[in-house]
């Protein structure tokens, strides 16, 4: 199995046709289709910012249990753990590619 996180800050979903059918396709598309996983229509954040939900995502918690409080404070200043998605996948045997 492959994973893949593709993180576009500030892209609004709905200019995309793959959300959208009334928009044109558009080069974004055209990756998705080749990606040909599956796209999630209704996932939301659980922080307005990019620094607290990637803060979410890299540990599992809310930032109001992970430490991150404030905008621009990213996960590098504020997480003193190894327990975070990636290291967890790094025990699983996953590979980590990142470009």
């Amino acid at each position: 199995m492959k994973i893949l996180f593709l993180f576009c800050d500030m892209l609004r979903p709905d200019q995309l046709n793959s959300v959208n059918p009334d928009k044109d396709k558009g080069e974004i598309d055209g990756w998705l289709e080749k990606l040909n996983g599956t796209l999630y229509t209704r996932a939301f954040s659980p922080a307005p910012d990019t620094s607290r939900s990637m803060g979410a995502l890299f540990t599992g918690l809310y930032p109001n249990r992970n430490g991150c409080r404030e905008i621009e404070h990213y996960p590098r200043v504020y997480l003193e753990t190894d327990k975070h998605i990636f290291n967890f996948l790094l025990e699983q045997k996953y590979k980590i590619y990142l470009y």
